[in-house]
């Protein structure tokens, strides 16, 4: 039981919280609470005033909250005779429990008086009954202020004009100067919202234009990265397919010298080998002439090839073919000459060994 009390409790405190309402109103805005047109006052500084009326659950507390004692307490508070620049709220506050309404009084207080004041006494107008706020001004016995005396001169005196008296307002132009005011705020109030959006439209064109612009440059400087990248790629392999080039032409030329050392090596070891005198045992085989067709016996077989040339070491012949071969001194039995009108056939199959002979191999005479 005790818990379903506490529950209800605090929902009330919820209810309560949540349900009131706070407001301040501004209702009023006038020059001075009095007369002060030709009198002469001190300013007494700036001076506050208020009037409440309270309730607690419907039963009143506190009843005055008029403007009348809200202007009293305000010169009350520095001992004004009469208030000046005044403004005036309106403050309430509603809840379930509590209510409140404040009328706050904000102005300067004057005090009259005919020494010297601090503020310059304004020409006293004919008696006719001002209101500047007729809801504010209290009734008070002006005082009378003492004509200046005119100086003399000799000139003559223009009659006096007589003084133009402001009428009193009307109800219905009062209605109608609250009603111009109240459409000149509405105007100024939709004008500056009006200002308002168009600042926030061009605040929000310009943050767009901003990024819009940043995604540009980053687009930018993106595609200046790929094409630099690109570039870089593309010189590389450019530097890399020369270098191929380089490495096979120094290759192909380190090749075409070593063929080149290789064939002069060749063409030495020939010329070398062709400067070796041929031993006198076998110049009997070197009695030809250079293209003169021969017949050569070896021991395996009779070659119908043309004389070259004799070596040290052999006997080299062109055959058929055009090809020139080398026959060892040593392989050959004879070596005799045929005519030219023949033409050469092609080597005869081997024909059986011969016995060896002992010592040096000799011509055998046809």
């Amino acid at each position: 039981m005790k818990m379903i009390e506490r529950s209800f409790l605090a929902a009330a405190i919820v209810a309560l919280f949540f349900g009131s309402s706070a407001c301040l109103t501004p209702i009023l805005m006038s020059d001075a609470s009095a007369p002060v047109a030709g009198r002469a006052y001190q300013d007494l500084g700036d001076t506050q005033g208020e009037s409440c009326s309270m309730s607690v659950l419907g039963i009143p507390v506190a009843t005055d909250a008029s403007l009348r004692t809200a202007l009293a307490d305000a010169k009350a508070r520095v001992g004004a005779d009469a208030l000046i620049e005044i403004v005036v709220d309106r403050w309430s506050l509603v809840t379930f429990v509590f209510n409140k309404q404040c009328t706050q009084v904000y102005a300067k207080g004057i005090r009259f008086g005919d020494g010297v004041a601090s503020t310059p006494v304004v020409p006293a107008l004919p008696a006719v009954p001002v209101a500047p706020a007729a809801s504010l001004v209290e009734p008070e016995v002006a005082k009378p202020v003492a004509a200046a005396k005119p100086a003399p001169s000799s000139e003559p005196v223009a009659p006096a004009q007589p003084a133009k008296v402001d009428k009193p307002l009307t109800r219905a132009e009062k209605r109608k100067a609250k009603a111009e005011e109240r459409r000149s705020k509405r105007e100024e109030a939709r004008k500056a919202k009006a200002d308002a959006r168009k600042a926030k439209a061009d605040a929000r064109k310009a943050k767009a234009e901003a990024r819009k612009r940043k995604k540009e440059e980053a687009k930018a400087k993106k595609e200046e990265a790929k094409a630099k990248v690109k570039a870089e790629r593309k010189a590389a392999e450019d530097a890399k397919m020369k270098a191929a080039q380089e490495a096979k032409r120094k290759k192909e030329e380190a090749k075409a010298k070593a063929a080149a050392e290789s064939k002069a090596a060749e063409e030495a070891k020939r010329l070398a080998e062709e400067a070796k005198p041929v031993p006198d045992a076998f110049k009997v085989f070197c009695k030809y002439k250079t293209g003169q067709a021969v017949l050569v016996e070896t021991k395996s077989a009779k070659l119908e090839v043309a004389f070259d040339k004799c070596l040290h070491n052999g006997l080299r012949v062109k055959k058929a073919d055009g090809a020139l071969d080398l026959v060892p001194f040593d392989q050959i039995w004879t070596v005799s000459p045929r005519t030219e009108a023949a033409p050469i056939p092609p080597s005869t199959p081997a024909q059986p060994a011969k016995p060896a002979r002992s010592g040096p191999a000799t011509p055998k005479n046809k």
